[in-house]
């Protein structure tokens, strides 16, 4: 509390923005995760990462190991 007043003394301007984009960017992260039917968030559409259930993870390593032998 005694942090956010004191950046807010220094420039309210650009704590107000960042305020904002801040709750922008959790809110869509949200809508985001909440409207696709893989429960990806924004932030793994960014980086490219997808869930994987722990149940499948021994048959991808095993497609993941064929394939690079038989390149």
């Amino acid at each position: 509390m005694l942090l956010s007043k004191y950046l807010t003394s220094l420039s309210p301007i650009l704590f107000t923005i960042y305020s904002w984009l801040a709750n922008i960017w959790t809110w869509s992260e949200l809508l985001v995760l909440l409207t696709n039917p893989r429960k990806r968030a924004l932030h793994d559409y960014v980086a490219g990462t997808v869930i994987v259930k722990k149940i499948y993870v021994v048959q991808i390593q095993k497609q993941m190991y064929y394939e690079i032998n038989n390149l």
